[in-house]
């Protein structure tokens, strides 16, 4: 009998159980796996919600690796004097863009002039950019 008692793992060798009638039993059985299965599940979350616990405080700790490696005075500065430069910046930067697209559109222009030269020996040349002289 020591053996059969050692070997059950659920609740079929209780005492208190044991007297109880047979529909009875099967439904506390049937609560205490139900209850174990979600301790179970509880469990598993647990452990989830742990390493998520743990990759957060991994972030942390590299973002704050990544502020160390910031110049002082970056770290001093006010984040609206910061912001204000980023957008200075940013205001150079489209400054500079158009001023590159009208310098495109002027070497375009450029490219388009094209003269007919007469020479003193009576030849025509077209004289054009980009382009070899040409008799005409």
């Amino acid at each position: 009998m020591l053996q059969q008692l050692q070997g059950r793992t659920s609740a079929d060798g209780n005492r208190a159980i044991d007297n109880l009638g047979s529909d009875a039993k099967n439904n506390l059985i049937t609560d205490l796996d139900s209850a174990k299965a979600r301790l179970d599940e509880i469990l598993v979350m647990k452990s989830k919600v742990l390493m998520d616990i743990n990759k957060i405080k991994l972030a942390i700790e590299d973002v704050k690796c990544r502020e160390n490696e910031f110049k002082p005075e970056l770290k001093a500065a006010d984040i609206t004097a910061l912001e204000e430069e980023y957008n200075a910046l940013l205001s150079d930067r489209a400054g500079e863009t158009e001023y590159l697209q009208s310098m495109e559109k002027q070497v375009g222009k450029l490219k388009e002039i094209n003269q007919v030269i007469k020479c003193a020996c009576g030849e025509e040349y077209k004289v054009a950019l980009n382009t070899q002289l040409q008799c005409t």
